[in-house]
């Protein structure tokens, strides 16, 4: 099978289970937004904000490292086991002791209990993403999409249970935690890797040396949305940083579904392919255009009906995150060039430049998103956009340059998303200032499916019968699959 087959195969698992996925915990979280209220969520992901930090410190990233290595045995696996394993025994020790300061600091005594309980999580993230390395190096992607999905669905469940009783934030948290037992018994039953401890200082050098790097980077990303969730939480409160975190997570879902699926195969297939500099330019241009083919309509309409697609989905008492979530998705396309640049830094290992752009990004998001927080989590969405159209643009100039590409290089896959996109956005427009304004605020389910339905036909009817020439294997693959492919030439 072609490197680019193998990223498709890939692709189309990580795909098939992350839609999968993501549906069922859309579903649940449509359920669990109105058996929980704001605040609840706004109470883990203030404690998330710590715990996820200090995760990144816990594997240095060698797991990367192992992924992008030409070769690695049973010695290198152990060896990463046996540091990682050490590392999360004492984040979690430190964590109990620090748990009394956290809920002073921000003077909510359930932090204490909620940190304690929470921080377990590091003693099962060994035996978790050890043998997930192990998959993704064998590209063992539809695995691991089965895995994710068993997760899921046990981690819902329980908290679906644990919310209808009234447990509150502890329902979020007791459900993650019961997946993720549920997914280490699992990967020990279906991926043949079993633990064991061994240490290599010399070979932990080598990999820690790539790790470091990419952990950089992973904190300096973490930290753009999870600084901004401390700030707003700072500033605005539990039910702010409720709000703020809804609206980023709805417009980040499609770039987390498709792109995000993408990722690691095309990480993975241009690691292994870096010595021919063609095959990486071709594998790097077709993922940017089909994961731009199939995220753009959903942003533009996202971008259209942000306010009565929110008060539809989660209730009345969200409404204030509707027009969060209109300006968070003109971010969209940008988190699609940002995440396929970021694959071409990781793989060719010039993560040392993507972190000096990330501390810069941070910083202006940081700033921007202070300076405007007085005008509410409005403000904090819009004090953010510079500071990230900023860093796309410097991690596409690095992936090109890095791939021996021009901007020019992008027409192909611009050209060929006009068409629709112009389409779509046509009819949208027009249903958007001709349908009757009231429409939207007493009916706004009928008013989404009454913009949506029709744009979308739109779309996909400019895209699969009158296709650019950088799309047109693409639009072929779907005419087969219709009843009437025979009548098309």
């Amino acid at each position: 099978m072609t490197a680019e087959g193998s990223i498709r195969q890939g692709a189309t698992w990580l795909l098939g289970g992350s839609m999968a996925g993501r549906t069922v915990q859309f579903m649940v979280g449509l359920v669990l937004a109105r058996l929980l209220a704001p605040a609840d969520f706004g109470l883990l992901v203030t404690i998330q904000v710590f715990t996820g930090l200090a995760g990144f410190f816990v594997g240095a990233g060698m797991g990367e490292a192992l992924v992008q290595a030409r070769e690695a045995g049973r010695r290198e696996f152990d060896t990463v086991f046996t540091l990682y394993l050490s590392s999360c025994l004492t984040l979690y020790f430190g964590f109990f002791l620090a748990a009394p300061l956290i809920a002073h600091r921000f003077d909510v005594p359930l932090y204490e209990a909620l940190v304690r309980v929470s921080a377990l999580s590091f003693l099962f993230r060994p035996f978790l993403a050890i043998p997930t390395v192990h998959l993704r190096r064998h590209m063992r992607f539809a695995l691991m999409a089965k895995l994710d999905f068993l997760n899921l669905i046990v981690a819902s469940t329980v908290s679906l249970l644990l919310a209808w009783y009234g447990f509150g934030v502890w329902a979020l948290v007791f459900g993650g935690q019961a997946g993720t037992v549920i997914h280490i018994l699992a990967l020990m039953r279906f991926s043949g890797w079993r633990p064991g401890l061994q240490l290599d200082w010399g070979m932990a050098r080598r990999l820690v040396g790539y790790g470091v790097k990419f952990t950089a980077n992973d904190i300096a990303v973490y930290l753009r949305t999870e600084a901004i969730n401390l700030l707003v939480s700072a500033r605005l409160g539990p039910a702010g940083v409720g709000l703020y975190n809804k609206a980023d997570s709805l417009s980040k879902l499609p770039t987390e579904i498709v792109s995000g699926s993408v990722y690691q195969p095309l990480f993975r297939g241009l690691a292994a392919a870096r010595d021919d500099l063609g095959r990486c330019q071709t594998l790097y241009l077709r993922a940017v255009t089909l994961i731009l083919l199939y995220t753009l309509p959903v942003y533009v309409l996202l971008i259209l009906l942000g306010e009565p697609l929110i008060t539809v989905l989660y209730g009345d008492a969200w409404r204030d995150a509707g027009r969060v979530l209109s300006i968070l998705a003109l971010l969209g396309p940008l988190l699609v060039l940002e995440n396929t640049a970021g694959a071409v830094s990781a793989a060719f290992n010039r993560l040392g430049q993507e972190l000096g752009m990330q501390l810069i990004a941070l910083g202006l998001c940081l700033t921007g998103a202070w300076l405007l927080s007085g005008h509410g989590v409005l403000g904090v969405a819009a004090g953010i956009l510079p500071g990230c159209v900023l860093f796309t643009g410097g991690m596409l100039g690095l992936a090109l340059r890095v791939l021996g590409l021009n901007y020019t290089a992008l027409l192909a896959p611009a050209i060929a998303l006009s068409r629709p996109v112009a389409a779509l956005g046509l009819v949208a427009l027009s249903l958007v200032y001709g349908l009757p304004a009231i429409l939207a605020t007493d009916w706004p389910a009928l008013y989404c499916l009454a913009v949506a339905v029709p744009s979308s036909i739109a779309y996909a009817v400019v895209f699969i019968l009158f296709p650019a020439p950088a799309v047109a294997d693409e639009a072929a693959r779907w005419r087969r699959r219709l009843p009437w492919q025979g009548t098309v030439s």
